[in-house]
């Protein structure tokens, strides 16, 4: 099944330009952290390789992963670190992008993870808390 056509993905967005003085490091950090878990999501999308269990571990990435670590930047967003009103205003609008794409991610993992698991016998079990499917073929 070619699942490049069910999606064509944004980039990842950057951090706002702050001109003069860079992002504090943890901000960069998270940055990069959210980035990559976007970006290894988008593969597992893009490629041949998609399966239940795969599609499954990152949708929970996503939720358990990225999506608090969105909102543990929201105090910097709330000026409550830099104390940089205009700049914070741009964290605030880039959270909510990053966090709109996020949510996109998600809800096309989820549709994907329905379509395969029409395919499959439906053999379910718990890691970690989260139910999966054991891709046994029809």
């Amino acid at each position: 099944m070619d699942h490049a056509a069910l999606i064509q993905p944004p980039l990842f967005p950057l951090l706002p330009d702050r001109n003069e003085a860079p992002w504090l490091a943890s901000v960069q950090r998270a940055h990069e952290m959210l980035k990559n878990t976007y970006n290894h999501a988008v593969y597992v999308l893009l490629t041949d390789g998609a399966e239940p269990t795969r599609i499954a571990f990152h949708i929970y990435q996503i939720k358990s992963g990225a999506l608090p670590l969105l909102m543990d930047l929201a105090p910097v967003a709330e000026g409550l670190v830099s104390g940089d009103v205009a700049c914070d205003e741009l964290l605030v609008e880039w959270l909510e992008d990053a966090a709109k794409l996020l949510g996109s991610a998600v809800s096309v993992l989820e549709s994907v993870a329905t379509n395969l698991n029409n395919w499959c016998v439906d053999s379910s079990f718990q890691i970690q808390g989260l139910c999966v499917s054991i891709d046994i073929w029809k």
